[in-house]
């Protein structure tokens, strides 16, 4: 019996020196540098703590490869069979929004995420995380939803949800605020060796002629909701080689009691928004 005493002493003895001295920090740096290759993503933080078998970063900054970004406070990285998984936490996200005390009561629940991320695929899960958009219509939303992209592929999808406290359609004769969107989300290559010489549809064709260089289209099929307006249609958006903000077309129907029904199309870029009642020029 002593003999297993002493077995188990030990075993407990080399774990914990193992996770002392096992290089956490190393192997992060390692692992995001090779996801930020793979997806475009860039993941930067101010310091960095070591706990049981995760690494605790702090004041995170994770900006998208469309100019989209979030801050953290705090993120938990792990290892596990050839997978890291990042947990984010906002502690404090409706202070991010910049709403008053009086508001803030509403909610002061942490807004959380997840990033996971092997050789093939990565994975994001959000509740209600505070991004700042990068475009001028959206400004600063919360994001809740998951979204799954194969890197090898290059395709996509998932369904993503906004709460956006103003939205911007300059060519409406009203201002949609409070309004969540709903987004199902899918992700395509544009130019790979099975879509190349392929004929695109008459539906696409328009709406892809300026965006012949791109490299994913994502089509968001989605509804905008609130108490005054409702709102549907596609949204197609164009990544490009050079990492500019990616181009925009589509059009959605927004329908009012006060307004009636007005179809807008949309175009330019997701950084600059370009509103038009459909059919003008």
């Amino acid at each position: 019996m002593k003999i297993f005493i002493r077995i188990a002493i030990w075993i407990f003895i080399f774990l914990v020196v193992l996770a002392i001295r096992f290089p956490y920090e190393a192997l992060a740096s390692r692992a995001v540098a090779r996801l930020e290759k793979s997806s475009g993503i860039s993941i930067n933080w101010e310091k960095s703590q070591l706990g049981w078998g995760a690494l605790t970063l702090k004041d995170l900054l994770v900006t998208l490869p469309s100019g989209s970004k979030f801050k953290a406070d705090t993120a938990r990285l792990r290892f596990s069979s050839g997978q890291i998984k990042l947990e984010f936490v906002q502690n404090d996200p409706l202070t991010m929004l910049g709403l008053e005390s009086s508001e803030k009561s509403k909610a002061l629940e942490p807004s959380t995420a997840s990033l996971k991320a092997s050789a093939s695929d990565i994975t994001f899960e959000s509740d209600n995380l505070v991004v700042d958009t990068g475009s001028s219509d959206l400004s600063l939303v919360q994001v809740s939803g998951n979204l799954n992209f194969q890197t090898f592929k290059g395709e996509g999808k998932g369904v993503i949800n906004l709460k956006v406290p103003k939205l911007k359609v300059t060519m409406m004769p009203f201002a949609i605020n409070n309004v969540e969107i709903g987004s199902k989300v899918t992700i395509k290559p544009r130019l790979s060796s099975k879509n190349k010489g392929k004929k695109e549809n008459d539906k696409d064709k328009d709406k892809s002629k300026n965006h012949s260089d791109s490299l994913l289209k994502i089509t968001n099929k989605i509804k905008i909701f609130n108490a005054n307006v409702t709102g549907e249609g596609y949204v197609f958006m164009y990544t490009h080689k050079n990492n500019t903000s990616p181009g925009l077309a589509g059009e959605i129907e927004f329908k009012t009691q006060k307004f009636g029904t007005h179809k807008v199309s949309i175009g330019g870029t997701w950084a600059k928004p370009e509103w038009n009642l459909a059919g003008a020029h």
